[in-house]
């Protein structure tokens, strides 16, 4: 399943910045709003929620998950460069453990670590591995093809598991 996002409305409410997602022909009624870091992503292309016995209306978890990486990968493809808590919540969309992202990026997990509290700034390189991983999983459901290593300036790759 091949999703096509398409970014549509990037504006400031109340010091976070909010960015809406369209994907192909959305219902705008059913908008879900994501928090990732300091920034909101409004999604309207997963669809409505399904109504449960008691009245109110729940996501399936896939869709959820769906959601989720959906909107780390609005954050990371259109902010130039992310913080530590942006990272977190990619790396969590991916279900991914520190140690993990680590091995996948070809850094070590005190890196990532330093990353997500922003003990060191993330760099570039590593937030297009990032974006290339929550990319591979929305569409084909895992990690699967090389990406390329975010530990120095070599074009390395690094097969994903």
């Amino acid at each position: 399943m091949r999703e096509l996002l398409q970014t549509g409305i990037v504006a400031f409410e109340d010091g976070v910045v909010v960015v809406t997602v369209y994907c192909g022909e959305s219902d705008m009624a059913n908008v879900h709003e994501t928090q990732v870091g300091r920034f909101r992503v409004s999604d309207a292309g997963v669809g409505a929620p399904r109504a449960l016995k008691d009245g109110s209306s729940a996501l399936s978890a896939d869709d959820l998950a769906r959601l989720e990486l959906r909107a780390a990968i609005t954050v990371l493809h259109d902010v130039d460069r992310i913080g530590g808590e942006e990272l977190r919540f990619a790396r969590k969309a991916l279900n991914l453990r520190q140690v993990d992202l680590a091995e996948l990026l070809d850094v070590r997990g005190e890196t990532v670590s330093r990353w997500e509290t922003g003990a060191e700034e993330f760099p570039r390189q590593a937030q297009l591995a990032v974006l290339a991983l929550l990319t591979e999983m929305l569409q084909h459901g895992e990690l699967r093809r090389p990406i390329v290593s975010a530990s120095d300036g070599a074009k390395m790759l690094k097969a994903a598991v």
